[in-house]
Parts: structure tokens; C-alpha cells; sequence
């Protein structure tokens, strides 16, 4: 039987990169210069308020988009939370809210 205790680690880290981001963000602004996402978070995992947060649209519209398959997500096996990779979702908002199908 799998063990579904999150590890403390990966969640500390999880918060440590966010951290991290928000930081950069701010000195970006702060020093008036565009802001850019740094390389070692495009990959980041982000949950459903980061990705209202980064699409502007609302949680109902994104588990509409979800259920239509609209929108990338990934499901773990067993659980029911969604969850985004950031780069996804930002080429996600590229497309223009369009994924492009093969």
C-alpha cells in the first residue's frame, strides 16, 4: 500500500522555489525592468491558484476547461487534486488558451 503523506522536503522546497520566484519578481520591478520568469521554474509544478493567478480566469472556468481538456493538467494516480507544470500553462496563454492538438 502507497503512503500518501506529502514529504515534508519536497514541500518545503516547493515553497522555497516560490519564494524565490516572488523575490525575483519584485527586485524586476523594482528595478523597472521586465519581468521574466527565471529557467529553473518553467517546470515548476503550480497548483489551480497559481494557475487563476497567471490565466486570470476563475477556478469554475478552469475545471470546465479541465473537463473538456482545454487546458494541460496532471492528475496523480489514486488522488483527485490537479496539478499544472508553469510552462504548460504559459504556453498555454501563448496559444491564446488553446491547446494545439496533434
Amino acid at each position: 500500500m502507497q503512503n500518501n503523506i506529502p514529504n515534508p522536503f519536497e514541500i518545503m522546497d516547493f515553497r522555497l522555489k516560490n519564494i524565490e520566484t516572488s523575490l525575483f519578481r519584485l527586485i524586476q520591478i523594482i528595478d523597472n525592468k521586465p519581468t521574466a520568469i527565471p529557467p529553473e521554474t518553467q517546470n515548476e509544478i503550480i497548483f489551480l491558484k497559481d494557475v487563476c493567478r497567471l490565466t486570470n480566469l476563475a477556478k469554475a472556468t478552469i475545471y470546465s476547461k479541465i473537463s473538456k481538456k482545454e487546458i494541460p493538467y496532471h492528475k496523480t494516480i489514486g488522488q483527485k487534486k490537479v496539478y499544472f507544470l508553469r510552462s504548460e500553462i504559459l504556453q498555454f496563454i501563448k496559444n491564446g488558451n488553446q491547446i494545439k492538438r496533434a
